[in-house]
């Protein structure tokens, strides 16, 4: 993965949401960036990139904000179990998308 540190910009456009989207998750403490420079600029970093692909997954999937963070958020949470989970999720949608 990317070893320096990507600041907003660069996360917008990788990921093709806004900036305002990024600094929207940054006021609701869903998606925070590790590093905040003196100039008050975060930067994400690979972690930080890691659970904003969850972040878009659950948005993708119909997850509201307060439940993307109360699950993020939570001590019990397991992300390998997570994946499992959203492998799941997609094979359903999958399966319903066939039967239409």
């Amino acid at each position: 993965m990317n070893k320096k540190p990507m600041p907003v910009h660069e996360v917008a456009k990788l990921t093709g949401i806004t900036a305002r989207t990024l600094h929207y998750y940054d006021e609701i403490d869903l998606l925070k960036p590790s590093i905040v420079t003196e100039a008050k600029y975060g930067q994400y970093t690979d972690d930080d990139l890691s659970r904003l692909q969850e972040v878009l997954f659950f948005r993708e999937t119909g997850f509201a904000l307060k439940e993307m963070k109360e699950l993020l958020n939570s001590p019990n949470y397991n992300r390998t179990e997570a994946l499992k989970r959203q492998l799941v999720i997609l094979e359903a949608q999958k399966e319903r998308r066939k039967n239409k």
